[in-house]
C-alpha cells in the first residue's frame, strides 16, 4: 500500500477457509527497489502500483510454514513470538522472489551456476523421492559431490536437502491420510518412519497439528 487504506475480507463461497496475513515495514520494499536498481532489474509493478492484486502459488515449504502460524506448538511467550517471526519472514522471502519473477520469463533469465546445480537436485529429489535414495546415490548419478551439492541447496532454498526429503515424505503422508484414507501407522510407513511415535512427532513440527488430526 502506498498510503493507509481500509481494508475489507469477503469470501466469494461458503467454503470454509483459513488465512494467514503478513504485513511487512515501508522499508522492506524500500529496500528491495533500492536493491533491483542496483542490480538493473526494473521495478516490480506491485511495488508501485497503490493496492496492486495479485497471485501467487506458495511451495509445500510455504504452506508448511502457514499451518504452524496457526497452530504454534506450545513454548514461552517470547520463543514462540521469535519463531512466528521468523516463519513470517520467510513466507515473505518467497512471496517477494515470486513477485519479482513475474514480468520475465524465468526459464531464460540469468541463473547463477549454484542456484542451477540446486533446481536440479530438487527436480531429481521430487521425481525419485519413492525410492528413499540416500545423499551418496544422488550426489553420484548427478554428477556432483555431496558437500557442493548440499552447500548449493541451502544457498538456493534456504533448508537442507534432508530437511527438504523429510518435509516432502510427510506431505506425502499428510495426503495419502485426508485423500486416500490410510491409518496414521501406513502413513508412517510411507513417509520412512519405522515407529509411529517419531511420525507423528515429526507431523505435529511441521504442521502444528498431529496426524490424528488430519481430516479425511
Amino acid at each position: 500500500m502506498k498510503r493507509p487504506t481500509r481494508i475489507r475480507l469477503q469470501a466469494t463461497n461458503s467454503l470454509p477457509r483459513r488465512k494467514v496475513l503478513i504485513t511487512v515495514p515501508r522499508a522492506w520494499i524500500e529496500s528491495v527497489l533500492l536493491d533491483c536498481s542496483a542490480a538493473g532489474v526494473p521495478a516490480p509493478e506491485a511495488f508501485v502500483q497503490h493496492r496492486f492484486h495479485g497471485a501467487w502459488q506458495p511451495s509445500r515449504h510455504a504452506l508448511a510454514l502457514a499451518e504452524q502460524l496457526i497452530n504454534p506448538a506450545s513454548d514461552l511467550p517470547m520463543l514462540k513470538i521469535l519463531a512466528a517471526e521468523s516463519k513470517a519472514t520467510e513466507i515473505t522471502r518467497e512471496a517477494l522472489r515470486s513477485i519479482l519473477n513475474t514480468g520475465y520469463d524465468s526459464d531464460t533469465a540469468p541463473m547463477t551456476l549454484e542456484a542451477s546445480r540446486a533446481k536440479t537436485v530438487r527436480e531429481f529429489i521430487l521425481a525419485h523421492q519413492v525410492e528413499g535414495l540416500p545423499l551418496g546415490v544422488i550426489a553420484e548419478r548427478l554428477g556432483m559431490s555431496i558437500g557442493s551439492m548440499q552447500a548449493a541447496f541451502k544457498a538456493t532454498y534456504r533448508i537442507t536437502i534432508g530437511a527438504f526429503i523429510r518435509e516432502q515424505r510427510l506431505f506425502a503422508a499428510r495426503e495419502a491420510i485426508e485423500q486416500d484414507g490410510k491409518r496414521v501407522s501406513e502413513a508412517a510407513y510411507l513417509a520412512g518412519y519405522d515407529n509411529p511415535g517419531s511420525f507423528s512427532t515429526a507431523f505435529r513440527r511441521q504442521f502444528g497439528f498431529p496426524p490424528s488430526n488430519c481430516k479425511r
